[in-house]
């Protein structure tokens, strides 16, 4: 059974469409979580973060994502990088 020993969180900031960046995982990094959100406002409810999408990765590998449409209803896939 896995003993988590060390957890740390890197984020991407935030960036407006059209945009592109590169994340690093750490080189002793054992695994990998991305986790998309986007920022939607609800009338009634507010401005809040929305989870696109949570993948686990293997922190070896190479893997790019296109995001599109809109904040109300978003799509993603994985695509060669």
């Amino acid at each position: 059974m896995p003993v988590k020993l060390f957890e740390q969180t890197l984020s991407s900031g935030n960036y407006p469409i059209g945009q592109t960046r590169i994340l690093g995982v750490p080189r002793n990094a054992l695994t990998a979580r991305v986790r998309v959100e986007r920022f939607i406002f609800y009338p009634f409810f507010g401005w809040y973060w929305k989870e696109i999408f949570r993948q686990e990765i293997r922190p070896q590998d190479r893997i790019c994502y296109d995001i599109w449409g809109t904040t109300v209803q978003p799509f993603w896939t994985s695509i060669n990088c």
